[in-house]
């Protein structure tokens, strides 16, 4: 029976590659959260500026001017950190799945030399039973040539 000798080398870049996609399936998560609390800061800067348009409209108090102006420079610098914060772990994904891609490429070669090795295995099989075949036929040629001769 074949046994691949590098078999615990196999399965520890499976396990590699699943630890990767995991860790990959993280990140995707946590960005797309970040874009949606991105999304829903730029809904509240639009909402704050209809606002302030709309009190200009209606004529509003400086003071109540400079508390929406401060709020929306808050909701700007939110945002920016956001965008920053995204632009980071985009990078993070990028390098994440370059690893994981490698990590597949690693597993599949050991696949494909672990399959060479089976076949490798299995064509001497063959060849040893084509042997042992091949020499019954001979021994009972030699014996039974006496045998027809006398």
């Amino acid at each position: 029976m074949f046994t691949f000798r590098l078999e615990p080398v196999l399965k520890h870049r499976k396990h590699q590659e699943e630890m990767l996609q995991k860790e990959l399936s993280l990140l995707l998560r946590k960005t797309e959260q970040q874009r949606s609390a991105l999304q829903c800061c730029f809904e509240k800067l639009a909402r704050l500026m209809d606002e302030v348009q709309s009190l200009q409209e209606e004529g509003v108090t400086i003071s109540e001017q400079i508390l929406y102006c401060d709020c929306i420079e808050r909701q700007k610098l939110k945002i920016d950190c956001l965008e920053r914060e995204i632009a980071k772990m985009e990078n993070q994904v990028d390098i994440k799945r370059k690893e994981l891609l490698e990590a597949v490429k690693k597993r599949k070669m050991m696949e494909k030399l672990k399959e060479n090795k089976n076949f490798a295995y299995i064509e001497d099989m063959l060849k040893m039973e084509q042997k042992l075949l091949d020499e019954a036929a001979v021994c009972r040629f030699k014996i039974g040539t006496p045998a027809m001769a006398g």
